[in-house]
């Protein structure tokens, strides 16, 4: 089916996209993500590591972590989680090894 437009449609297409500045969001953020990146994402995940560990290790911006966390849910391959985004154990931030031990 081919598209037909008249002179009208085409001259406000035209205004839109070319005479107007078009704002792209998020044009900064790389988005680009190997396969061993994924299933190392996926492995930390699934781990419960929290976000900003993840960010420290796969060497990103957390904002990259966050859009990779809805792009693989959406799509299905990641699922729930304890602890939901921020992983198993919350109070784990970058630099920590493990849970909590400070009942011991």
């Amino acid at each position: 089916m081919a598209l037909v437009m008249d002179d009208t449609t085409v001259k406000r297409l035209e205004t839109k996209w070319f005479k107007e500045k078009v704002y792209v969001a998020l044009e900064d953020v790389d988005m680009d993500w190997t396969q061993a990146e994924i299933a190392k994402f996926r492995m930390m995940w699934n781990s419960g590591v929290h976000p900003a560990r993840m960010a420290e290790i796969l060497k990103r911006e957390q904002i990259e972590i966050l859009i990779l966390v809805m792009d693989q849910e959406i799509k299905g391959e990641i699922t729930d989680r304890m602890g939901g985004f921020f992983g198993e154990y919350p109070s784990k931030a970058v630099g920590d090894s493990g849970p909590d031990n400070r009942d011991q």
